[in-house]
């Protein structure tokens, strides 16, 4: 990112290609100069690199708050709240993800894994991060607030990575269709529910 933006609300999007890499390279370079953005990057990057590109702004330490659903289509209401929302940004490293589905995630039956939003074409994640502790009240507003605002252009389902502690409880909301066969197997496996410190499946 160049130093003059550095601080400044923007848009980012990250888009991958995985296949022969001058294919992509030719691709990704097309759209870059279609696009024309303020700053980019084409650039052959290893699998686990990828992966590990949000360590430093989801890193130990920072205060984080976060809540998520899925979304059927990016409408123009929906994306006019999420602009909107996003011009009230308090913290730098706060932000507004979008993750596309579809591809090889819809391939799988919905009761195939313990994953069952697989008809979701999109993911609406909005993550809050601060360090200073006096930011917290700013912070929480600003997501649950957000939320709210998009909320009525989402399914009502949430995604259990992106549970916070004052919905984790919800199971109903994450797994669908899929909670009474996990329970089954919580009930076989961990019938004491000795592994609850995460958002929480209950034995049957």
């Amino acid at each position: 990112m160049p130093a003059d933006l550095v601080g400044t609300p923007g848009l980012m999007t990250v888009i991958e290609w995985s296949g022969d890499v001058a294919e992509g390279l030719r691709l990704l370079e097309k759209l870059r100069d279609e696009l024309a953005p303020v700053a980019a990057t084409v650039d052959p990057v290893p699998f686990l690199t990828l992966q590990t590109a949000g360590d430093e702004m989801f890193r130990h330490g920072l205060y984080t708050y976060v809540k998520a659903g899925f979304a059927d289509a990016l409408t123009p209401d929906l994306v006019a709240d999420l602009i909107e929302r996003g011009r009230l940004l308090g913290s730098e490293i706060s932000q507004i993800e979008l993750l596309a589905q579809g591809g090889a995630i819809a391939d799988v039956p919905a009761d195939a894994t313990a994953y069952p939003h697989r008809s979701a074409s999109w993911l609406v994640n909005i993550p809050a991060s601060w360090t200073d502790p006096t930011d917290g009240d700013d912070e929480l507003a600003w997501v649950r607030g957000t939320y709210a605002a998009v909320r009525p252009h989402l399914d009502g389902t949430s995604y259990s990575n992106f549970m916070d502690a004052d919905e984790a409880s919800d199971e109903q909301t994450a797994y669908g269709s899929t909670l009474r066969r996990l329970r089954q197997v919580k009930a076989e496996w961990d019938p004491a529910n000795v592994f609850h410190l995460n958002q929480n499946i209950k034995p049957a």
